[in-house]
């Protein structure tokens, strides 16, 4: 044979394989999973105001996250149970991660408007949710 035929020969080959494979993967239909939150309305949420605070000093941002910290437990346990559960351990640790995004953007905020000499902060709260 010569080498033209056998890259075509080649080429057909994999035409005919890569388009069986097509067909059975067309075939065979996954399982589909369909995850729903549930409704803005129905996730524990908390509003953490730090209009109060000067978030330019230690003192501030301190207060600022026992504040949070203090949130994060109402949200992720709002029946305050008497037992700590795996369950309120994973719901604080993602909300904490979240929550500490938030706060260090507004104290570094904080800090840029305090260093230009400016005094008035235009976000004064944090929001925080279960996961």
């Amino acid at each position: 044979m010569s080498r033209l035929m056998n890259g075509t020969l080649i080429l057909g080959i994999c035409a005919v394989t890569t388009g069986g494979l097509v067909a059975a993967s067309a075939e065979a239909k996954p399982n589909t999973v369909i995850v729903r939150a549930p409704p803005r309305d129905e996730v524990p949420t908390a509003r953490v105001s730090y209009r109060d605070l000067k978030l330019n000093t230690q003192e501030g941002a301190a207060v600022l996250y026992a504040r949070v910290k203090s949130a994060v437990r109402r949200v992720c346990d709002p029946a305050a149970a008497t037992f700590y559960t795996v369950g309120q351990f994973k719901c604080e640790r993602a909300s904490i991660s979240r929550a500490n995004l938030q706060v260090e953007g507004a104290v570094q905020r904080a800090r840029n408007i305090a260093a230009v000499g400016g005094g008035v902060t235009p976000v004064a709260a944090i929001t925080i949710t279960a996961p």
